[in-house]
């Protein structure tokens, strides 16, 4: 039998100490938007303005902009999100209250602090991938293994590590609803769907075929629908008294309905989007699939499937893309006969992917976003020379190299979906040492910190 041990703690540790590097080291400028969201909504939330609770982030928000402060992005998350950043924030808001005027960008300790509720829900996550391996039947050395790939992905650590966005915190709803979804606790995944998807809408794509998978009456289906879409309004009354945050959230839900449906191809006298069609054919094979007492499997596959193919399908934003990681990292883990090839593929994928962000997107890993940060203190002031040849200047000239990558990136995917549905029996020893899976691991997650 192969050596089948659990991750180590010397593993664990490294790996966290690079991810924490990276995470008190870079302040992203929406990064910083979002501390500001945190003071706003907490003094909303202490002064009793639950009606206008965008108001008072939404004035500190106009006000950096028109200051010429670093992270002045307005507003555009729906409430449930608003009132965790809001908590979060009291005792952000009482010590910029106490430490006088000083810019919270300015501030390596208010940056740390409000970034730092990223960090919970990254731990939180990483806890439900555990939890969720368990309830597919997995023993606890595979699953820790799959909390522990999910954490070392690059893609995790790209996204939450450097970029420090948000998403994670609603990845906790959706990760709880596929949770409560294996485990047969129909109610709750309903009520899981309904809270996550104000968070954002890809809780839609993730939820609705597993949805399809088990429930097979139009009308069920339209109703529990509906539902989610009318708690989602409701999150937004307390809009109606202010105009200017109302066209702020309608002209950003508008950019995401777009941005969705960029990619487009060529069909009968007119085009199609590339998203409506895979999303739809997903949603299709979930539904006209024969409902089965025992769907564990068939629920990994279809969520795999899902967002495989939704993050190829638009041109998504580079810290969107964390909602692939937990299913990948399960799946590795769960294939035991394809676990080796799994991992490889993720890493190849999630290593292209984090390539063509970092030149599509250059400014959300840029070397001025450790200002007032702790590489910023270490090695002083990170801005160029004029001269200097910085990622901007590269990623000019990068056509090619993005051809090469997003190919790469779309074939691991495709990839991997073929490997998840032609799985062997979970009951089958791995074809490979724990010690090579050790290796791969520690070398993306050394690779990750180095892209």
């Amino acid at each position: 039998m192969k050596n089948y041990s659990r991750p180590s703690l010397l593993l664990w540790s490294i790996t966290a100490v690079v991810f924490i590097v990276l995470f008190i080291s870079f302040s992203y400028i929406d990064t910083i938007s979002i501390t500001r969201f945190e003071l706003g909504f907490a003094e909303s939330i202490l002064k009793g303005k639950f009606t206008d609770i965008y108001g008072i982030a939404y004035d500190s928000a106009v006000y950096a902009s028109e200051h010429a402060l670093r992270g002045k992005s307005l507003p555009t998350y729906d409430l449930p999100l608003n009132i965790i950043l809001g908590l979060w924030g009291i005792p952000l808001y009482f010590y910029h209250s106490y430490t006088g005027s000083v810019d919270i960008a300015d501030s390596f300790v208010k940056m740390l602090y409000g970034k730092s509720v990223i960090l919970v829900a990254l731990i939180i996550t990483i806890f439900l991938v555990y939890r969720i391996c368990r309830a597919l039947g997995l023993d606890s050395k595979k699953s820790l293994w799959g909390a522990y790939f999910y954490f070392s992905s690059a893609i995790v650590i790209s996204s939450v590590g450097i970029v420090g966005q948000c998403d994670v915190i609603g990845m906790i709803f959706i990760l709880s609803a596929f949770l409560a979804f294996i485990r047969h606790e129909d109610k709750k995944f309903l009520i899981l769907f309904v809270i996550a998807f104000p968070f954002k809408m890809y809780a839609l794509f993730l939820l609705l075929p597993l949805m399809l998978l088990r429930e097979k009456k139009i009308s069920a289906v339209i109703m529990k629908l509906s539902a989610v879409l009318v708690v989602s309004v409701l999150c937004n009354l307390s809009l109606l008294g202010n105009t200017e945050v109302l066209k702020s959230k309608a002209s950003f839900s508008i950019g995401m309905l777009y941005r969705l449906n960029q990619n487009i191809i060529p069909l009968l006298n007119s085009k199609a989007s590339v998203f409506a069609v895979i999303f739809g054919l997903i949603c299709l094979y979930c539904y006209f699939r024969e409902v089965s007492s025992d769907d564990r499997e068939i629920s990994l596959l279809v969520s795999v499937l899902a967002v495989a193919g939704v993050f190829i399908s638009f041109p998504s934003f580079p810290y969107w893309y964390i909602y692939l990681a937990p299913y990948l990292a399960i799946s590795a883990v769960y294939a035991a006969q394809d676990s080796e090839n799994i991992i490889m593929l993720e890493t190849i994928g999630m290593a292209c992917l984090t390539v063509s962000n970092y030149f599509l997107y250059w400014w959300c890993c840029y070397i001025g976003n450790t200002a007032n940060m702790f590489l910023y203190r270490l090695a002083g002031n990170p801005f160029f020379r004029s001269d200097a040849m910085t990622l901007y200047k590269i990623s000019r000239h990068s056509g090619l190299v993005l051809l090469m990558t997003n190919s790469l990136y779309i074939v691991s995917m495709i990839d991997i979906v073929y490997l998840c549905y032609h799985r062997k029996s979970k009951h089958e020893i791995p074809s490979f040492s724990i010690r090579s899976y050790a290796s791969y691991v520690m070398s993306r997650s050394f690779c990750s910190s180095m892209l």
